[in-house]
């Protein structure tokens, strides 16, 4: 997918003069975001499960109030 996309672009800003990869059909992908989320009891467990106080308190810090990983990096 990455390098028809790549074919794509370059045939838009005019480096290539066609786009070779337009005819291929990619399958498509699964929606697996279901997949990856954890339901309140899973992120309980890792909560006790994790023996590191300081990141335990990240982990809840994650969790409670809904902070961005990016927020939570920023922290000082």
């Amino acid at each position: 997918m990455a390098v028809k996309s790549l074919f794509a672009f370059g045939h838009r800003i005019g480096y290539l003069a066609f786009d070779t990869a337009r005819p291929l059909k990619l399958p498509g992908l699964r929606d697996q975001l279901s997949e990856r989320i954890l339901d309140e009891g899973q992120v309980q467990r890792m909560i006790a499960l994790e023996p590191n106080p300081r990141n335990s308190i990240l982990l809840r810090l994650l969790y409670t109030p809904g902070v961005r990983v990016s927020e939570l990096c920023g922290l000082r």
